[in-house]
C-alpha cells in the first residue's frame, strides 16, 4: 500500500485537473499549457522515485512501463491528432465533432465518471478482499489535500497571482494521475494488487474532496467580488448623496428668495416712499 500511496502522491494529474478548473471558473488554457511539463517530469522521475524510496526492493522493467505509457498517453493523443486532421478536410465530421463540444461540459464529468469505474473494475477483487484500506489511506489523503491546498494559495497569493490564474495552480498540485500510475504499477508489480488496489482506491478519496475544493474555491471568489462590487458602488452612492444635498440647498435657498417681506422690511419701504413723497411736494 505504501508504494501505491507514494506513485500516487508524486504524479501530477495530466487529465481531469483542467476539468476542475472550467467547474472553478478557472484559467483553462493556462492550466493546459503546463499539462506537458507534469506529464514528462513524472515519466522521467517516477523510476527515481521508486528507487530513492524503496531501492532494491522492487524490480521495474522499463520495457514494460513504456509500453503501458505508450497504451495510455501516446495512443489517445495520435487519435485525437487524426480527428483534429480529418475534421479541417470533412464537413460531415466536422459538425459530428461540434455537436460533440457543445456537450462537453456535461461530457467531462460523464468520461471522468467512466474512468473511475473502469479503475474500480480492474481491480474489484482486491477491493473486496482488502475493505480496510480505503480507511488506512483516507488519514494521509485528505492531510495531503488540505496542507497542499493552504500553501499553494498562500505561495500563490504572494507571487501575486490573480484568482483567476491561481485556480488551475491549486488543481495541478492537488490532483493526481491515478490512471498513469496505475498502467505502470500493473506492469512493474504485475504479483502485487495491493499496489494497484491503493491506485484505484486514491481516486475514490480524491474525486470527493477535489469537487468540495471547487466548492470553497467560488465561494471564495463569489466572497472577493462581493466586496469588489460594494466597495466601487460606495465613490458612486456618496457623489449621488452629495448631489442631492446640493439640490435641496438650492430648494432652501430659492424659497427662502420667494418668501413675503417681513414686517420691518414693510416699515422700510413705507418711509422711503414717503421720503420721496415729501421731496416731490418740496419742488
Amino acid at each position: 500500500m505504501q508504494i501505491g500511496l507514494m506513485m500516487l502522491m508524486v504524479t501530477p494529474c495530466t487529465d481531469w485537473y483542467l476539468v476542475l478548473t472550467a467547474l472553478a471558473k478557472g484559467n483553462v488554457e493556462l492550466g493546459a499549457s503546463i499539462l506537458p511539463l507534469n506529464l514528462l517530469l513524472q515519466i522521467v522521475l517516477m523510476p527515481v522515485y521508486l528507487l530513492i524510496f524503496y531501492g532494491g526492493r522492487i524490480n521495474i522493467l522499463a520495457g514494460d512501463v513504456l509500453l503501458d505509457v505508450f497504451i495510455v498517453l501516446v495512443i489517445p493523443f495520435t487519435l485525437s491528432f487524426i480527428t483534429k486532421r480529418l475534421e479541417n478536410r470533412n464537413d460531415k465530421l466536422k459538425n459530428i465533432v461540434e455537436k460533440i463540444r457543445d456537450f462537453d461540459e456535461k461530457a467531462e464529468i460523464i468520461f471522468l465518471c467512466l474512468a473511475v469505474i473502469s479503475m474500480f473494475a480492474s481491480e474489484s477483487k482486491s477491493l473486496f478482499d482488502n475493505p480496510l484500506m480505503f480507511l488506512r489511506m483516507l488519514v494521509p489523503m485528505i492531510l495531503f489535500f488540505i496542507v497542499n491546498f493552504i500553501v499553494v494559495r498562500f505561495i500563490g497569493t504572494k507571487l501575486k497571482f490573480n484568482s483567476y490564474d491561481l485556480i488551475p495552480l491549486n488543481f495541478t498540485t492537488l490532483a493526481r494521475n491515478s490512471p498513469l500510475s496505475l498502467a505502470i504499477a500493473v506492469a512493474a508489480f504485475p504479483d502485487r494488487p495491493t499496489i494497484s488496489l491503493a491506485l484505484v482506491i486514491g481516486p475514490l478519496i480524491e474525486l470527493p474532496s477535489l469537487l468540495f475544493i471547487v466548492f470553497i474555491i467560488l465561494n471564495i471568489n463569489k466572497r472577493k467580488n462581493k466586496a469588489k462590487s460594494s466597495s466601487e458602488d460606495l465613490p458612486a452612492e456618496a457623489e449621488e448623496n452629495q448631489r442631492e444635498v446640493n439640490i435641496d440647498s438650492s430648494k432652501e435657498e430659492g424659497e427662502e428668495n420667494q418668501k413675503p417681506a417681513t414686517t420691518d422690511e414693510k416699515v422700510e419701504k413705507e418711509n422711503s416712499v414717503s421720503v420721496d413723497i415729501s421731496n416731490l411736494k418740496k419742488e
